[in-house]
């Protein structure tokens, strides 16, 4: 389930040029043929090469997901945990998600969870060991609630810029929720 969650996430990503594309290739295959001007051929192997290239980079995208899950050990006990917005958070392990790089860490590995607003999106850059794993969050106080799941799992960890909010449990991050 979470490995179909991800590539609908890709098919979104293209789905306006993967479906509009071959509708202006159709419609122009039409023209051509009623009004038996040579302009149009041109015009549709430019689209054709055109939807070549987003296919490239829809189905490369598909390949890095696929290549990131492959990494997660039971992908399976995810879909029973909490979410918060690309991200699948357990009890004992995440796979933190900002755009399509897909990580899974250890809640207790967190030392400092720092907060940045971009576009209306809330960045977590999470501190891991000696990296840096940035996720997303839909809104402030989706945030607040992760970071008392956090705080929860491990007391010592510094947040910046963010204050928690809740008790911390999977719970209030969705999980046991029927879909």
């Amino acid at each position: 389930m979470i490995k179909k969650y991800y590539y609908a996430l890709i098919s979104m990503k293209y789905a306006f040029f993967m479906f509009g594309l071959p509708v202006l290739v159709f419609v122009l295959a039409f023209l051509e043929t009623k009004m038996k001007f040579s302009g149009f051929h041109y015009l549709m192997m430019v689209l054709a090469i055109l939807l070549f290239i987003v296919l490239f980079f829809y189905y490369k995208d598909k390949m890095k997901v696929s290549k990131q899950l492959k990494k997660v050990s039971n992908l399976v006990e995810y879909s029973y945990g909490g979410v918060v917005d690309r991200s699948w958070i357990l009890e004992n392990r995440m796979l933190c998600c900002k755009d399509l790089e897909i990580h899974e860490v250890l809640p207790e590995k967190v030392s400092a969870v720092k907060e940045e607003t971009i576009k209306n999106k809330v960045i977590l850059h999470l501190y891991v060991d000696e990296k840096i794993v940035d996720m997303s969050a839909l809104s402030e106080e989706e945030a607040q609630r992760f970071c008392a799941f956090l705080k929860r799992k491990n007391p010592d960890i510094a947040l910046h810029g963010i204050e928690i909010k809740g008790k911390g449990t999977l719970q209030e991050l969705g999980a046991s929720a029927q879909v």
